[in-house]
């Protein structure tokens, strides 16, 4: 215990199955955990089960501009910051790629693609001031399915951006990572396959040391 002590790390969609499962493992390992989700209350029930108060920051991704307050707010408490674990994702619709809304195609690239690259444009900054800065994001191997247009799509930008940045940064102080956790039992599992017995499918505490590794300094 304790691999994670006075680390100042962001957790993005904090409040999904993945997300407070690594929170309170996070938490446990002696983090400083700064919570970003949509809805205040669930961001509250998550800080209720940490042995200590996080910074709770109510933020729907899709809002660029809110996205460069919250580094701003960020940097003027705390001066750096020493991770950012990207977990926020959405699956949108399982639909024929030219049925999908103009909105909803929108959304999900916002939420899985362009929403993780401006909190790599905002947190950088204060990751170089870190003395050891970790950006991970959670991701899949999506694969050229039928009706996953838009979450494949989304996804397979994060992956190539995410590889690319990593290299950019090979000289930095900052490491840059992708995991692949596989299936877990999640929301967004049970949304994609409503028939699936939850059950079978691997509980999210499974994987947190994962995430801890790639954090860690």
């Amino acid at each position: 215990m304790g691999r994670l002590k006075g680390r100042k790390i962001i957790i993005t969609g904090a409040t999904g199955g993945l997300g407070q499962s690594v929170a309170k493992k996070f938490d446990a390992e002696g983090a400083e955990l700064i919570l970003i989700g949509r809805k205040t209350k669930s961001l509250e029930d998550l800080d209720d089960c940490l042995s200590k108060n996080a910074l709770l920051i109510p933020l729907d991704l899709k809002n660029t501009e809110g996205i460069y307050e919250m580094a701003a707010s960020i940097g003027k408490r705390f001066g750096y910051i020493d991770g950012l674990l990207g977990l926020a994702a959405t699956l949108g619709s399982l639909t024929p790629l030219t049925h999908l809304t103009p909105a909803l195609w929108q959304q999900v690239l916002q939420t899985n693609l362009h929403a993780n690259w401006h909190l790599l444009r905002a947190l950088e900054p204060l990751l170089l001031k870190s003395t050891g800065g970790r950006i991970c994001f959670a991701t899949d191997l999506p694969e050229e399915t039928a009706y996953w247009g838009a979450y494949a799509t989304s996804k397979s930008g994060l992956n190539t951006m995410i590889k690319a940045y990593s290299k950019e940064m090979e000289h930095s102080k900052i490491k840059v990572n992708l995991i692949n956790p596989g299936p877990l039992r999640t929301n967004l599992r049970a949304q994609a396959f409503p028939g699936e017995d939850p059950s079978k499918i691997a509980s999210p505490d499974t994987v947190t040391d994962m995430f801890v590794e790639a954090m860690a300094s």
